[in-house]
């Protein structure tokens, strides 16, 4: 029974290594879709005790586009740019790139545009009003960057220091399964 387990794990691995090279984007798109989605039900169904009559779909569908459009395109897309970005002596170990690549994500790109797009497509998603939007994310705001700088600056530093650059984003996704967890219970609890 152990035996079969790990062969199919196996092959899976081996089939989304396969996909991630033949069609990186589709991939990594789809992967985030799928961790936004049950990142959302984890939250909703096992952390906020929520029973089916007051599950909140609009909110799921928001999470689940937000984890394929955001963390599965757009990171795949911006990822790659961070070593072009990186002078030249930051290129020169793991553990240089490793560094800069974390203060780009979490210091440039996190507060100025991952957390306001989350809260603005999200929010929209929702249907929210421009107002409550901007009052959710002024409410949340602070202390979502700082929860995403406990949970992402070690994370990435590791991500990007010791993994090929082809597989970041997908690492990047299997902590998004955790994150998005704690995004959506920060984001909708109450402030």
């Amino acid at each position: 029974m152990a035996a079969a387990a790990v062969g199919i794990g196996t092959r899976l691995a081996r089939n989304y290594l396969h996909a991630l090279h033949e069609k990186p984007l589709l991939t990594n798109v789809a992967t985030g879709c799928s961790l936004g989605f049950l990142g959302d039900v984890v939250c909703q169904v096992a952390v906020e005790k929520r029973v089916a009559a007051d599950f909140d779909f609009k909110r799921c569908f928001a999470m689940t586009t937000f984890g394929a459009a955001y963390q599965g395109g757009i990171c795949y897309m911006l990822y790659s740019y961070y070593r072009r970005i990186l002078p030249v002596w930051a290129m020169k170990t793991p553990l240089r790139e490793g560094l800069g690549s974390t203060f780009i994500d979490n210091f440039v790109h996190v507060p100025l545009l991952y957390t306001p797009v989350f809260f603005w497509l999200t929010g929209a998603l929702r249907g929210f009003e421009q107002d409550e939007i901007s009052k959710q994310m002024n409410g949340k705001y602070v202390e979502s960057v700082k929860a995403c700088w406990v949970m992402w600056v070690p994370l990435q530093m590791g991500n990007f220091s010791m993994v090929p650059p082809h597989l970041r984003v997908a690492v990047m996704q299997t902590g998004c399964l955790a994150w998005n967890v704690i995004l959506g219970y920060l984001a909708n609890a109450p402030f």
